[in-house]
């Protein structure tokens, strides 16, 4: 079986349209530029019963394009749910359930072209399947490759397609609560929350990591999984949550909307001192505390778990105590002087 990666795209992260962007690799003018909305289809239907939905695709390019709709199927790769696209093997009779109401077409710059997917389930049919309409230039040599001679491009909408049948399985597992450090000098902290779907229907878990202080207030909540990402059936998905409320904060140097990075290729980093914000100085222990939510069918199911960790910045301290040191010898040096002086004189004698 053929397998085929497109540039990545993270199941159900994106809201908006989608632009996939390749390049011909010895014509540089022969730019595909296609806009597909919406990025993500999730389709809920019964055994034998048919369900449509429509894709809407622009050609955002200065050239008129000539395009084909295809089928492929997607799992996740990784933990981050990056898709890998596969063609069809002899087993996947599901592709025929999927009709197009146009398969060939041509697009004007920055015409759009609305084309709407049906998909008809056997009365057989149960559980997730998981499928990619993609749109490439029709041509023999066009693919939806990373690598090759000629790579000309395409773009692609998922189907994440539940057909309903009593015997669904709707459970998540969560595997981990975890952060880099337990020691940070100055935030953001990091927190990485990994689960597993243990059940047959994908699912997009919901949840926060709370933030509290040594005295148990909470301080923060950071969302999980904002953009609804969805993690397959049998696979692990690790969803990233960062703590930034806090004075000075660590940030990324940029030169424009480019990082700038050192010679191992890693970011520069610098302290932002944003004196509106000194009151949410951070130094002590604090304890997190992940809440994942999901839906099994009947209810909503939560998951938690906890860590702890300290934030010390620990330069800013050695300066201070320097500072309030440099500061208490200089008063010392006024003072001590004065008191001594002042021992040194003689009392008047009273009147008698």
């Amino acid at each position: 079986m053929r397998v085929v990666s497109i540039i990545t795209l993270f199941i159900g992260s994106l809201l908006g349209s989608v632009v996939l962007t390749a390049k011909a690799a010895d014509t540089p003018s022969a730019v595909l530029k296609l806009e597909i909305s919406p990025p993500v289809l999730e389709l809920l239907t019964e055994p034998g019963r048919s369900i449509s939905a429509d894709v809407k695709v622009t050609n955002s390019g200065s050239a008129t394009e000539a395009l084909r709709v295809d089928l492929q199927k997607f799992s996740a790769q990784g933990e981050d749910g990056r898709p890998v696209f596969e063609d069809r093997a002899s087993e996947d009779d599901y592709f025929d359930w999927v009709n197009f109401s146009v398969k060939e077409f041509t697009l004007l710059p920055n015409e759009q072209k609305t084309v709407t997917v049906t998909v008809s389930p056997p009365a057989t049919a149960q559980f997730g399947y998981y499928l990619a309409v993609t749109f490439l230039r029709d041509t023999a040599e066009s693919t939806l490759a990373e690598s090759g001679a000629t790579v000309t491009g395409g773009a692609a909408t998922l189907i994440l397609l539940n057909v309903q049948t009593p015997n669904a399985e709707r459970s998540l597992d969560l595997l981990e609560f975890s952060s880099p450090r337990t020691v940070y000098e100055y935030l953001p902290a990091t927190f990485t929350v990994r689960v597993k779907n243990t059940g047959n229907i994908h699912l997009a878990p919901r949840g926060a990591v709370f933030v509290r202080d040594s005295r148990g207030r909470t301080l923060s909540s950071v969302p999980l999984n904002p953009a609804q990402g969805n993690v397959l059936p049998g696979t692990n998905r690790a969803f990233l949550a960062r703590w930034i409320d806090g004075f000075p904060l660590m940030e990324n140097k940029q030169e424009g909307d480019q990082p700038i990075t050192n010679a191992k290729g890693e970011p520069q980093q610098k302290l932002r001192w944003d004196l509106s914000r000194v009151a949410n100085f951070r130094f002590g222990k604090y304890t997190a505390r992940a809440v994942v939510v999901y839906n099994n069918g009947q209810r909503d199911v939560p998951l938690e778990s906890f860590l702890s960790f300290w934030v010390i910045p620990w330069k800013a301290l050695l300066v201070l105590g320097a500072i309030v040191l440099f500061v208490l010898l200089g008063l010392k040096s006024i003072l001590w002087p004065l008191a001594r002086l002042l021992r040194r004189k003689p009392l008047r004698s009273r009147p008698e």
